[in-house]
C-alpha cells in the first residue's frame, strides 16, 4: 500500500509540473522547478527499487505476491500513457494565436508584452525588432534563452546573436541563444 501511495504521490507531482498544474508549477522558474521534481523522482525511484526487491523476492519464493505489488506499475502505465494520448500544448497548438498577437505587436507604437501565457506556452517578453516578432520563452535555465521569431520579411537580421536559428515554415523561425 505504501508502495502506490508513493507512486502516486510522486507522479501527481510530476505530471503536475508537466501539464503547469496551478498547485504545483505555479509561476515558478525553471530552476525552482528542478528543486520540486528532484524529490518526487527520488522518490519515484526509491519505489521502483522497493517494487523490484518485492518481485524478486516473490520469485525467490520468499514472499507471498501481493495484488498491491502489481498496481504500482499500472499506475506508472497509466501515467505513460496519459502523457502519450494528451501531451502537454506546445508551439504548433499556439500558433495561429501567436501569429494574431504578432500582427497587434507590429502595430502598436510600443509593442513590447510581458508575462504572456498563449496555449500553454509561458511567453516571457513579446518584443518588435524592425518587422519582426520575437516571442522570449520564460524557461531560460542554464544560461540559453529559447524562443519563437514572427519574421515575414525573410530571415531575421543579425541584430540578437543566436547560438542556433530554425526556420520552421512560413513566417516562424525558432532560436536559441546564450544568455
Amino acid at each position: 500500500m505504501c508502495l502506490l501511495l508513493a507512486t502516486v504521490l510522486s507522479l501527481s507531482v510530476l505530471l503536475g509540473m508537466y501539464y503547469g498544474w496551478p498547485a504545483v508549477r505555479g509561476d515558478l522558474d525553471y530552476d525552482h522547478q528542478i528543486f520540486i521534481a528532484m524529490p518526487a523522482l527520488l522518490l519515484l525511484g526509491v519505489a521502483g527499487l522497493v517494487w523490484t526487491l518485492r518481485v524478486w523476492s516473490s520469485l525467490r519464493g520468499t514472499r507471498s505476491w501481493s495484488w498491491w505489488t502489481a498496481a504500482a506499475p499500472v499506475v506508472v502505465l497509466g501515467a505513460l500513457l496519459a502523457v502519450v494520448l494528451f501531451p502537454h500544448p506546445g508551439f504548433d497548438e499556439a500558433r495561429p494565436q501567436l501569429e494574431a498577437i504578432a500582427h497587434e505587436v507590429l502595430t502598436e507604437p510600443d509593442g513590447v508584452r510581458t508575462g504572456v501565457e498563449v496555449g500553454g506556452l509561458d511567453i516571457s517578453r513579446i518584443e518588435p525588432h524592425g518587422r519582426a516578432v520575437y516571442f522570449i520563452d520564460s524557461d531560460d535555465s542554464f544560461g540559453t534563452t529559447h524562443g519563437w521569431i514572427y519574421s515575414p520579411q525573410g530571415h531575421p537580421n543579425g541584430r540578437q546573436h543566436f547560438a542556433s536559428i530554425e526556420h520552421l515554415g512560413g513566417p516562424w523561425y525558432e532560436f536559441e541563444r546564450s544568455s
